[in-house]
């Protein structure tokens, strides 16, 4: 009698990422086995010949997979994932995206988009001048009073035919992430934008979902993940959820960002052809410290520029949001070698 037949493998140590990582591991050495044909006339009823390894390894195999389903909300929580995370679901590092060098004429134009609304070019700055000097950025609730001006002065760009949807705390439906897999992803996103036509928004309105989002014809919608330490840190997170929202919505691009209200960095996520997995790139922080490097090596800072450059790349990435980075954009992708 085989000795270990009485024990069951358990796979509780690992963690939900740890766990699909070495369940795909299994099926790629599965995929790699050479069946030979053996010489050896083994006794079939002899109990003292154990398991065939392929046969071990499709066990193996069997109970990481309902473990896995077992275990499926276990990422239903955005903020426990990492860069372990993106490399279970085959999600990788394209590319850095870097702002390219601006014109004063370009800068105009923008400025010049609802300039006789509420949210002009000149009263989006001086609600953040006057946000600067009342409301101190401690913790989230405080940056998104930040976040919230930027969004305001986006809407106010749009063209009278569209209507911008800003919703707070999207939930996101559970998502298959993986082909032919169990495990999904669920969660709530800080702020999602939908930009459509004046009826799509009215029932957005009413149903605020990303089902009807899903069936409904808009022309954008952008993630946006608030985090008032070191945005930087979370960066997997972010991509996690910008992976998760296209997923749903059944879409190969899709666009976000990751603010505390001051620093912006920008992140495309693209789904791979076969729907496992996707590759993303994502910006440095955009802030008024930041910098653009000029083709002949000099850097200039943003400086007072860099609230309506920040609004720019928002209205332009908003109305693109499912379209790829082109020459038209604020910003230019470097693909990492």
């Amino acid at each position: 009698m085989n000795s270990n037949s009485g024990k069951r493998r358990k796979f509780s140590g690992l963690s939900g990422a740890e766990l699909q990582i070495a369940h795909d591991a299994l099926v790629r050495l599965k995929q790699t086995f050479i069946m030979e044909e053996s010489d050896d006339q083994t006794d079939p009823s002899d109990e003292s010949t154990g398991p065939t390894f392929d046969v071990q390894i499709d066990e193996m195999i069997t109970m990481m997979e309902n473990k896995l389903h077992e275990n499926s909300q276990v990422f239903a929580e955005f903020l426990q994932y990492d860069h372990g995370t993106l490399e279970a679901f085959n999600i990788t590092q394209a590319g850095i995206l870097l702002l390219k060098p601006y014109s004063k004429e370009r800068l105009t134009s923008s400025r010049s988009l609802g300039e006789n609304s509420f949210w002009s070019s000149k009263n989006f700055n001086l609600q953040l001048e006057l946000l600067k000097n009342l409301i101190p950025r401690t913790n989230e609730a405080c940056a998104r009073v930040w976040i919230d001006t930027f969004f305001f002065r986006a809407s106010a760009m749009l063209p009278p035919a569209q209507r911008m949807v800003l919703n707070l705390e999207q939930e996101i439906p559970a998502t298959t992430v993986k082909p032919l897999g169990r495990t999904t992803l669920s969660g709530f996103v800080d702020y999602t934008v939908v930009v459509t036509n004046r009826v799509a928004a009215a029932t957005l309105f009413q149903i605020p979902t990303l089902t009807t989002i899903k069936m409904l014809s808009c022309s954008g919608f952008f993630v946006i993940e608030a985090k008032i330490n070191d945005p930087g840190k979370h960066i997997a997170q972010a991509v996690c959820e910008i992976y998760t929202c296209g997923k749903y919505l059944g879409k190969q691009i899709l666009r976000g960002t990751l603010t505390n209200g001051s620093d912006w960095i920008f992140i495309i996520v693209r789904i791979n052809a076969d729907s496992n997995g996707a590759s993303f790139s994502y910006s440095s922080p955009i802030s008024s410290s930041a910098g653009i490097i000029h083709p002949d090596g000099n850097v200039l800072k943003l400086g007072n520029d860099w609230s309506d450059i920040v609004a720019g790349i928002l209205y332009h990435w908003i109305n693109n949001s499912f379209s790829d980075i082109d020459h038209d954009d604020w910003i230019k992708e470097v693909t990492v070698i």
